[in-house]
């Protein structure tokens, strides 16, 4: 896919993306290249336990380009049963719930999600 292509797609990230991009310095590909970018507030959690572990782990909540949305506990237990994270599950919940994902991409690194 061409990068112009994706300018006009909203992303929706996982905690691995947030995490690995922020640790080398370059969250800033993220709105350079999408056009809006989502965070369930599952994955922000997730990102708030990892500065336990490391100061550095960002928080999608301080960056006026990221979108926190809210996704209920009762649509991510409407998932087929898995093995993801809450974050992993949660970015196919709200996928779910917007329907039409053609014009979402999704950055995650889990190679058994399926929409």
């Amino acid at each position: 896919m061409k990068l112009d292509l994706l300018r006009n797609r909203l992303v929706v990230c996982d905690t691995t993306c947030f995490l690995y991009l922020g640790r080398v310095g370059r969250l800033d590909l993220l709105p350079a290249l999408f056009e809006k970018v989502v965070v369930p507030s599952q994955v922000a959690l997730e990102l708030d336990m990892g500065r336990y572990l490391r100061a550095d782990t960002c928080d999608p909540r301080k960056l006026e380009w990221v979108h926190l949305v809210e996704v209920s506990p009762e649509e991510i237990e409407r998932l087929p049963a898995n093995r993801l994270g809450e974050g992993e599950r949660a970015v196919i919940a709200y996928l779910r719930r917007m329907g039409d994902v053609g014009n979402f991409c999704n950055l995650w690194d889990d190679g058994q999600i399926m929409l």
